[in-house]
């Protein structure tokens, strides 16, 4: 009887470990499992975050789309800049586009902006900077036969 009293007074603090091993192993896991619930929670957030930001931009996006005007002929009241949301800068792009056409479509040869610019693109041909433009260098040619011809007259007469 002596070593069943012993064997039961030790078998008692081994059930003890064994049920505080389990209750730390809970502890452990219930701290885990609030952890990640406390991230999946912030990535949730995030994530709402994310869509919402999304969002807007579409809607901006869709917004710019619709103000794009694909006309060639823009009226000078067109040039100023569409007022949209601070956040977009589409506006001076905008305006830089449509005056870039304005600029197309008025520039003649007896305009002073027309024979700046036929000299600034006869600087970027000597330079070798307009690569594929065989409309310039039409247009070029005929200022060059142009100015001959001028110049013929002036020392003929």
């Amino acid at each position: 009887t002596d070593t069943m009293f012993n064997a039961s007074i030790n078998d008692v603090p081994r059930g003890d470990e064994r049920l505080n091993k389990l209750l730390a192993r809970l502890a452990d896991a219930d701290r885990v499992q609030e952890e990640t619930n406390l991230q999946l929670s912030e990535l949730e957030a995030t994530l709402q975050q994310e869509i919402g930001r999304r969002q807007e931009l579409e809607v901006l996006l869709e917004e710019q789309h619709k103000r794009r005007d694909h006309r060639v002929n823009i009226l000078d009241e067109e040039r100023t800049p569409l007022t949209g949301s601070p956040a977009v800068q589409g506006g001076q792009l905008y305006q830089h586009r449509v005056s870039h056409i304005n600029r197309r479509s008025e520039t003649s040869l007896m305009s002073l902006r027309g024979c700046l610019q036929s000299s600034g693109l006869l600087a970027r041909l000597l330079c070798g900077q307009a690569r594929g433009r065989w409309p310039i260098m039409l247009y070029l040619l005929f200022i060059h036969s142009a100015l001959l011809v001028c110049f013929y007259f002036l020392y003929a007469a």
